[in-house]
């Protein structure tokens, strides 16, 4: 199932719950090792991407290091700065961003085992079986599409239809190959989200591309006309939208700003939305500080710990469980 929700975003934080109730610290480490570029986890690990180095690294809950996957350089076997990663029982994937590729690799001894170029200016995320949910823009028809695509076969099984889905197709500029500005994620039920930084929408769906439903949030804000800069679509140009996102068997969560901006570099104090994965029904925020003050959230995910959240500056964050306090 595919479902659009809308993200406003007022001058105030306006029609959303604030609790009063500060989400507790269970435990941190720091990343010393470069620049956060992605992070993900679940119950058992931590995985974070980083530049320079172009590897994955994996962590323990204590920020003890449990391997390291790939390394940087030229040859296709090595990285460039990774993307997206996804693990099955024997393999893992990886999109290499700057060589355009999908990757897939041994986890017994780390070698490739296969390598398939594809371009996409585009976040894309690995959901089992050789497939990935890729976002991509049809210059031919001038259409963009979230595509269900087998690597291994090169082919593209199913697609929808993202500007029939949010009636923006007479919206879109004319020509040029250019993507949405924004991100996955998914839970362990077969359930995605593809939630957009300069949008008024995000969108839920089954990572099979099956059904489309579409929703809209407690502030319920129009898309407006888009614009395109450096080839990304703001589908709201005027608001910041979703900065990252996650989502368990419950809930969905996201990382939006409490007050309405228009640049992320502006942004100082940052609201977790929680909504109800079924009903679909806004319940309630949490303030999500800033790391000591200063370091804002780059990317979050919800495991058996805690929300695990990766701080700008190299701080990783488990904040303990809250779902009793929604």
């Amino acid at each position: 199932m595919c479902c659009i929700y809308s993200c406003g975003n007022e001058s105030t934080f306006q029609n959303r719950f604030v609790s009063d109730i500060p989400l507790e610290v269970h435990s941190f480490f720091e990343y010393e090792d470069g620049n956060i570029i992605r992070m993900w986890a679940d119950d058992d690990l931590i995985y974070i991407s980083s530049d320079p180095d172009n590897a994955v690294k994996l962590f323990d809950y204590s920020g003890n290091l449990s391997a390291t996957f790939g390394k940087n350089g030229e040859a296709p076997w090595e990285n460039g700065t990774v993307w997206g990663f996804g693990k099955d029982s024997d393999a893992y994937w990886v999109h290499d961003y700057p060589k355009m590729a999908l990757k897939k690799y041994a986890l017994e001894n780390d070698s490739m085992l296969f390598f398939r170029r594809f371009e996409t200016k585009h976040n894309v995320l690995y959901v089992g079986d050789n497939r990935f949910l890729i976002p991509r823009f049809d210059v031919e028809d001038g259409v963009f599409y979230i595509s269900l695509y087998d690597a291994i076969d090169d082919t593209f099984i199913k697609e929808i239809d993202i500007c029939k889905l949010t009636n923006i197709f007479d919206k879109l500029p004319p020509f040029g190959d250019y993507t949405f500005q924004g991100d996955f994620c998914k839970n362990d039920e077969g359930q995605a989200i593809f939630f957009c930084m300069f949008n008024s929408s995000f969108f839920f769906m089954d990572t099979e591309l099956d059904k489309i439903k579409h929703y809209t949030d407690i502030r319920a804000l129009p898309i407006s006309k888009p614009i395109v800069s450096n080839q990304q679509i703001r589908l709201d140009p005027m608001n910041c939208g979703i900065l990252t996102g996650t989502l368990d068997e419950e809930y969905v969560y996201f990382i939006s700003p409490k007050y309405k901006e228009t640049m992320w570099y502006n942004v100082k104090d940052f609201l977790l939305d929680i909504y109800d994965i079924n009903s679909k029904e806004y319940i309630k925020s949490f303030d999500i500080p800033l790391w000591q003050g200063k370091y804002p959230p780059l990317k979050i995910s919800k495991t058996s710990h805690g929300l695990v959240v990766a701080y700008y500056g190299g701080i990783i964050v488990v904040y303990n469980d809250f779902s009793m306090h929604i």
